[in-house]
């Protein structure tokens, strides 16, 4: 299964912060104050939970108690999450768990939603059926945030841009743990997949804007996606000079990088 270092999730925080859409965000969360019962706590999992971003982010736009099930199958990672500033009203439950496995889905019992950021992209198509069916099982809620979509775009053009990127997308659709990914298709067919058990789904953008402000996070991810590109295929040092050049083109104060991703909510029918 594929492995994160928190290191990284930590540098792409703030510009996840900056990209997600309110918009998608507040549909789930109104949804969520109105199935709440009463005074006691809604009860929320978040799949794939890294170093509980989706928790530091949505906790306080939730009023009254809450019930958190965290769930990843990465233990130093739940080691590195720090609980909210009102932990008298919020019950975090970090879960080490194997994600792949049809038995992580029985946390979702006695849910009142279920969350993730930055994950469908690496699962299977196979993986997204066994997972709605558990999602619509329960009648619950689903929130999705920055699946990478595949869109790239560049300020300043390289002449292997194309090729790189062509070959990152590939390597997105190879085996992290789930079966073969669905990639930069994974927004789309997750959604579909959702309308098909009965679901209404509302999807938006979300996309990173990484100029200066982001140096190091764009640093990390040319580097990334050279090798990434060099694992399908492409010759290393074509991978190389793209590598050299990008990252020199990152200094200049204009050069921005456009990364897709979509956010979307997914709401059970009456």
């Amino acid at each position: 299964m594929t492995a994160f270092a928190a290191d990284w999730l930590d540098l792409r925080r703030e510009a996840d912060r900056s990209a997600r859409d309110t918009k998608i965000e507040k549909i789930f969360l109104d949804y969520l104050e109105g199935v709440r019962e009463g005074s006691s706590p809604v009860r929320l999992v978040d799949i794939a939970t890294g170093t509980g971003a989706n928790l530091a982010l949505l906790y306080d736009k939730l009023e009254g108690p809450q019930h958190w099930t965290l769930l990843d199958h990465d233990q130093d990672l739940l080691n590195e999450i720090r609980p909210p500033n009102t932990p008298s009203e919020i019950t975090i439950v970090p879960q080490l768990a194997d994600l792949s496995a049809q038995r992580s889905f029985a946390h979702f019992d006695g849910a009142h939603g279920i969350v993730t950021t930055a994950f469908l992209d690496l699962v299977s198509r196979n993986w997204v059926t066994r997972f709605v069916k558990a999602v619509a099982d329960g009648r619950q809620p689903f929130l999705a945030t920055l699946t990478y979509n595949g869109e790239v775009s560049f300020s300043h053009p390289h002449r292997h841009d194309g090729v790189i990127m062509d070959a990152v997308n590939m390597h997105q659709k190879t085996d992290k743990g789930f079966g073969l990914a669905l990639g930069p298709a994974a927004a789309q067919v997750c959604a579909q997949v959702f309308r098909d058990a009965g679901y209404e789904v509302h999807t938006a953008p979300s996309n990173w804007v990484l100029g200066n402000r982001y140096s190091s996070l764009l640093r990390d991810l040319i580097r990334g996606w050279a090798q990434a590109a060099v694992e399908i295929g492409i010759p290393k040092a074509l991978a190389d000079d793209w590598k050299q050049e990008r990252l020199s083109l990152s200094q200049n104060s204009s050069a921005q990088v456009t990364v897709g991703h979509t956010d979307f909510v997914a709401l059970p029918c009456d």
